[in-house]
């Protein structure tokens, strides 16, 4: 049986330290990561991330195909370039969206 996989999906980068970013931004991305930051202005922004975590809602400190997934959409609602990576402009904009229901 063969498996079938989209190019992108199978050579995504997987972890933080993975992907082709300086420095200081892998740091200041694995600091928002840790904290669960991400996570809950997607979820508060009614993103889908997953039912996993403490709390079932997706939350899990971790940036997995479920929190890039929320990100891609978000990306794409904000017609921003949909890629699943939390860079600074995407970060930026989520959180003025957090800020707006906060």
């Amino acid at each position: 049986m063969t498996e079938h996989f989209i190019w992108v999906e199978k050579y995504r980068p997987r972890k933080i330290d993975d992907c082709i970013l300086p420095e200081s931004q892998k740091e200041y991305f694995k600091q928002m990561v840790a904290k669960g930051e991400i996570q809950n202005m997607l979820v508060k922004l009614k993103y889908f991330i997953g039912d996993f975590g403490p709390n079932k809602d997706g939350v899990d400190k971790k940036y997995g195909k479920y929190s890039m997934g929320g990100v891609r959409e978000f990306q794409k609602k904000n017609s921003l370039e949909q890629n699943g990576i939390m860079n600074k402009s995407t970060f930026n904009m989520l959180k003025t969206e957090y800020e707006k229901i906060k």
